[in-house]
């Protein structure tokens, strides 16, 4: 969660954003990061985009998880809002001498804007082939394209001096700026704002990065590159697929699919929504000391992997030491009366806490824990076990939680659906672990909608109705990120579950993926001074 200085420079970005059409350079990579980047975004591993040649965000880890890094999406966040897509993601090659003439961006010329755009500079990035824009030409209400058409003049004949003198005439205080970008820099930019760039003066090959989001009820359509010219035209099939990068969307205007995942491995699937049906298991079990329900273990685009299953512990028993791991862990119960076991300050010392039905608990990596059943009888309990990007400490990460759900104040969402709010906090491995308890009374729920982030449901009271399922009591729900869902109470008491949002973390590179090879860095700089070999090379991508 944001500082209050944090938040203050967020709405000093947001608000220059809005006046000037843009704000650069903004450091978000540093020199290395943008060759493990480059190096990524030219993986021949990667079959090519989806539907149009700004499509690579669906297919692409590479691509996907550059835009979905905190430092970008944060300020995208304070200009449109927290419910974003990213619905256009390119890589761009300048050759020496070649010039992207005057324009606007045909799919975010909308009058009504809501676009926001990232250019950022990867390679022979300098003030000679940076962007050049016109401030506030976003204001104007008109695309360079329109200019043309009503003054017959060409694209390939626009000058400096030309588009000048029409951002003048609109609005006497814009002006032509160069952006002065370097390696690593960021222009934010809003999508009608007229731009272009020069390559002339260099003799090598610029890269860089373009990402587009928008909010997620913003109807996006793939342009008609048959036509450049204006009025514009769009494709109304197919519809270019998103990613929700941020928040939840519930206008079903986009088609949006799930990011690929950065964390994918041979041995692990990529886990997808699902249902798991625990059930009580105490009369069963009641002989048995501790016996383990498989539930699901697989990757998602926010975690390195999930992991869910139910437990049933014999009476005055513990399943094992008091232990820790890397894992993050929480741990609800769902029948009886066990007492955790949990470190008390400095490893090896210990408290109890009595728990019941309801009640569960946070563990952070490295934390150790476990519990026992009371003598009364056995005791059952699921659990959620997760690893993200825990690479480094956090001085406000979240503490060890032992939290009852039955206490709180709930508060009204709309008729028959109240929430009570629990937990809402970063983590080692997450943005943010939030957690509330939601009641549903019969017959109320929600409609279908989209969340950027995984979700995990234990039902606790009643029964519920979802994926076209019926679902009872002590089950779990799992909505991974960027697949729709809804629910409804189909019986006839209330019922209660506990949801667990995991916002995963989009600020590192280097975990993700191999160290560049030594050899690359000479193979590309060879590449660049034969354009030939080097448009074979990257001939998808352009």
């Amino acid at each position: 969660m944001a500082s209050p200085p944090q938040r203050n420079r967020l709405r000093e970005f947001a608000e220059s954003f809005r006046r000037e059409g843009f704000v650069a350079p903004v450091k978000i990579f540093t020199q290395p990061e943008c060759k493990e980047i480059l190096h990524r975004l030219l993986n021949p591993a990667d079959t090519g985009p989806s539907d149009w040649i700004k499509g690579w965000a669906p297919v692409s880890t590479n691509f996907c998880e550059v835009a979905r890094h905190d430092a970008i999406v944060e300020r995208v966040k304070s200009i449109i809002g927290k419910n974003i897509i990213l619905w256009g993601a390119s890589l761009i090659e300048r050759h020496p001498g070649k010039e992207h003439p005057w324009h606007t961006d045909i799919e975010s010329s909308a009058p009504d804007g809501r676009f926001v755009s990232v250019w950022i500079g990867l390679l022979n990035t300098d003030e000679q082939t940076s962007l050049k824009i016109v401030s506030k030409s976003h204001l104007i209400g008109k695309s360079i394209q329109q200019f043309q058409k009503e003054n017959n003049i060409g694209r390939d004949r626009l000058s400096d001096d030309q588009i000048n003198q029409w951002s003048k005439n609109a609005d006497d205080t814009s002006s032509i700026v160069e952006t002065k970008t370097h390696e690593g820099d960021a222009l934010f930019f809003d999508g009608r704002l007229w731009h272009g760039s020069l390559n002339t003066k260099n003799t090598r090959t610029r890269y860089s990065v373009l990402l587009q989001y928008a909010p997620s009820d913003t109807p996006i359509f793939i342009p008609d590159f048959s036509n450049l010219s204006w009025p514009f035209q769009t494709l109304r099939h197919p519809r270019p697929k998103c990613i929700l990068v941020s928040g939840s969307d519930q206008s079903a205007e986009n088609h949006i699919v799930p990011a690929p995942s950065p964390f994918q491995r041979d041995s692990m699937p990529a886990l997808s929504t699902r249902i798991q049906n625990f059930g009580s298991h105490l009369e069963e079990d009641k002989n048995n000391v501790w016996t383990y329900y498989p539930g699901f273990l697989g990757t998602t685009p926010e975690l390195q992997f999930i992991e869910c299953h139910s437990s049933v512990l014999r009476s005055e028993c513990q399943p094992h030491p008091p232990h820790n791991h890397r894992e993050e862990e929480v741990l609800v119960v769902l029948e009886g009366n066990p007492e955790l076991i949990l470190q008390d300050g400095e490893p090896g010392n210990y408290k109890r806490v009595k728990m019941k039905p309801g009640m569960f608990s946070y563990y952070p990596a490295w934390y150790e824990h476990t519990l026992e059943s009371p003598k009364e009888g056995p005791a059952s309990y699921l659990m959620f076990k997760w690893v993200s990007d825990d690479s480094k400490e956090y001085e406000s990460e979240l503490k060890p939680q032992v939290i009852d759900s039955s206490e709180g104040d709930e508060r009204e969402i709309r008729e028959g659906y109240s929430v009570r709010h629990l937990i809402s906090h970063p983590t080692r491995n997450l943005n943010k672990l939030h957690c509330h308890l939601s009641i549903l009374e019969p017959g109320a729920g929600y409609e279908p909608h989209v969340d950027a982030y995984d979700v995990g449901i234990v039902l606790l009271e009643g029964e519920v109705e979802t994926l076209k399922q019926k679902v009872s009591a002590f089950s779990a729900i799992f909505y991974a990120a960027g697949q729709p869902h809804s629910m409804r109470n189909s019986g006839t008491t209330v019922a209660k579950y506990l949801v667990f949002e995991f916002h995963g973390r989009h600020n590192s590179l280097s975990h993700k993926v191999k160290n560049i090879p030594a050899s690359f860095w000479p193979k590309l700089k060879r590449l660049i001074k034969d354009p030939a070999r080097l448009k074979d090379a990257i001939k998808r991508r352009i």
